[in-house]
């Protein structure tokens, strides 16, 4: 399987550019880093992070996902000989993986563990620093005891199944400074990376009072494999932190994005390969409500249809074949959400 999809990939390049092989292609005595998207979805953005660099054909470099949280990069070994790319890596609590591809003129063509299609393209070291910041962002990670802000946070975990990641955990949330018990949240749900550390968010207001909110990590649970999150919003009136099953419904998508100019959240979905939604809500009445709504079907009814919430009610504005618009003019309509 894995030799045909070489050579298919072999054939493929040699179509794309019949004098490539003659052609210089990218220098790996130099690192050299690369963005990876999913042939399968590349509507979906950037994938992985590839860092690589080539001495006498062996490799070395750094692989990173850039929508899974991890400790750290994971440090790729492997062959790079003529067109063709051979390497492995291991990420922690996981079978090693292994990467097959070719080297084109201008991109790589790669196939992860069998059957992740990937191409590579290159990026400058500034794009890829910057993505690797984002692909690792400082989310605080909750130990036994942990200070911050006018809280103290007390950890206790039983059960921690090494292979899944969870176990029976519960969170005293205590005043930092009385150390008298606030409120205790215990949770089959929170995903432990490592047995002794939780990672946890406590430096975003989700419903835009001016308090600092929390949301616990729970793996990748969302659609597609994304990110997911247990949120939990303070109640002035309680005093605590209540979870908002509302909120992780549509917080918990393929893409998810507070916009704190308008109080707004976006959440981004798809479904099979050319259905995509977009959605933003507001909070009203300490109630999520939908202001605005746009489907974009590509496989069925192909059709464009833009909502939005006038007067009270939600309005449709927009409801048109998908042929009517141009590539530019999706553009514009997403841009504008």
């Amino acid at each position: 399987m894995k030799n045909i999809y070489i050579l298919c990939l072999i054939v493929f390049m040699s179509c794309q550019d019949k004098t490539a092989t003659k052609l210089p292609r990218f220098d790996f005595s130099k690192t050299k880093y690369f963005l990876a998207e999913r042939d399968c979805c590349s509507n979906m953005g950037d994938y992985m992070l590839f860092e690589f660099k080539d001495k006498k054909d062996s490799l070395k470099g750094i692989a990173t996902h850039i929508s899974f949280f991890k400790d750290s990069p994971t440090v790729i070994k492997g062959t790079l000989k003529d067109s063709i790319i051979k390497f492995t890596y291991k990420e922690s609590g996981r079978k090693d993986s292994t990467a097959y591809g070719i080297i084109g003129k201008d991109q790589i063509k790669l196939q992860l563990n069998g059957h992740n299609n990937l191409t590579l393209k290159e990026i400058d070291s500034i794009t890829y620093y910057t993505k690797y910041l984002e692909a690792h962002p400082k989310l605080l990670t909750l130990q036994k005891d942990t200070i911050i802000g006018d809280y103290l946070f007390e950890l206790k975990i039983k059960n921690w199944n090494s292979r899944t990641k969870h176990g029976v955990s519960t969170i005293t949330i205590k005043d930092k400074t009385s150390k008298a018990d606030i409120q205790q949240i215990t949770s089959e749900a929170f995903y432990f990376y490592n047995k002794d550390k939780l990672y946890f968010n406590y430096y975003e207001d989700y419903n835009f009072d001016n308090i600092t909110d929390l949301s616990f990590y729970t793996g990748t649970n969302g659609p597609y494999a994304s990110n997911s999150f247990n949120y939990y919003i303070y109640d002035k009136a309680e005093k605590k932190f209540i979870r908002s099953i509302a909120y992780e419904t549509i917080a918990n998508a393929v893409s998810f994005e507070v916009d704190t100019v308008d109080n707004r959240m976006l959440s981004y979905n798809k479904g099979s390969c050319c259905m995509h939604y977009a959605d933003a809500y507001k909070w009203v009445n300490d109630t999520l409500q939908l202001v605005k709504s746009l489907s974009v079907d590509n496989q069925y009814k192909h059709r464009v249809i833009l909502k939005q919430r006038i007067d009270g009610q939600l309005k449709t504005i927009l409801d048109k074949p998908d042929s009517h618009f141009t590539e530019q003019d999706m553009t514009k309509i997403y841009d504008s959400f």
